[in-house]
């Protein structure tokens, strides 16, 4: 049981990291485009 627990503890965390990979590089490139001015004020507000 204790070799599922940890697998699944490892899974869980792996997608977590993964995810929060994607929503970064999406953000890099909201801020990145021109027509994103509203969107800047959102990107400054959370960093």
């Amino acid at each position: 049981m204790r070799e599922v627990d940890t697998r699944n503890r490892y899974a869980s965390f792996e997608a977590i990291f993964a995810h929060q990979n994607w929503h970064n590089r999406c953000m890099n490139r909201l801020s990145r485009m021109p027509e994103s001015k509203s969107l800047s004020g959102v990107t400054q507000f959370q960093a």
